[in-house]
């Protein structure tokens, strides 16, 4: 399909209130053009709906624990969160998704070993950038950078087109020393998204001389 022919897809799985699936298609669609406002108020609108809409219902499905499990996840109710999403995951276990999202969970609970099985597991299954960018997190919270970095780089080939997998390596090798590469980097998500605001403002932080 062409990229309009993708927006209207992902437009009628919103009138369908499919907001999961319709929220998977507005992310590749944003990091094909992250330019396009009609994207970035639609990613908004879902992300909100999902916080919101999910909450205060009674799961009976799998694919209903796991939405709540994200609602309660952005909630920051961590523990209920847990809950729901290793409830799906007993019947999904190869939800890709939810692994990710509970990996997040622990990795915010500092329950970093159990962080890093799911986002292994999430990546076997489905090797995406931002699960190889949010494992390099754990690791990078754990002080190992030495094996965080080598999970940044993977995580930009694997999602080249990610501006925020690009800042985040850059972040990483300026933090550890290592500034020229890190300009690099910045460099790299500005190319994909020139209004990256976090991006401007450390590259301007960098050259002035200075790191966070």
């Amino acid at each position: 399909m062409t990229y309009s022919q993708r927006k209207k897809h992902a437009e009628a799985l919103v009138a369908q209130d499919n907001y999961p699936d319709a929220k998977k298609e507005y992310e590749l669609l944003f990091k094909e053009n992250p330019k396009d406002e009609d994207n970035i108020r639609m990613m908004r609108f879902l992300f909100h709906r999902i916080q919101e809409g999910n909450y205060s219902f009674l799961p009976e499905t799998p694919a209903q624990f796991a939405m709540r499990g994200v609602s309660r996840f952005y909630r920051m109710e961590f523990k209920e969160a847990l809950e729901d999403l290793t409830t799906a995951l007993k019947n999904q276990p190869r939800n890709d998704d939810a692994l990710q999202i509970r990996a997040h969970t622990y990795k915010l609970l500092e329950r970093y070993e159990e962080a890093i099985i799911d986002l292994k597991t999430a990546i076997d299954i489905n090797p995406k950038g931002e699960y190889y960018d949010l494992l390099a997190e754990v690791y990078s919270d754990m002080n190992d950078i030495d094996t965080a970095l080598p999970l940044y780089k993977k995580a930009t080939e694997a999602s080249p087109d990610d501006p925020r997998i690009w800042y985040n390596y850059g972040f990483e090798l300026a933090e550890s020393g290592q500034v020229e590469e890190g300009l690099r980097m910045l460099d790299k998500a500005l190319e994909v998204f020139p209004g990256y605001e976090n991006a401007v403002a450390y590259k301007r932080l960098l050259l002035s001389g200075k790191t966070l």
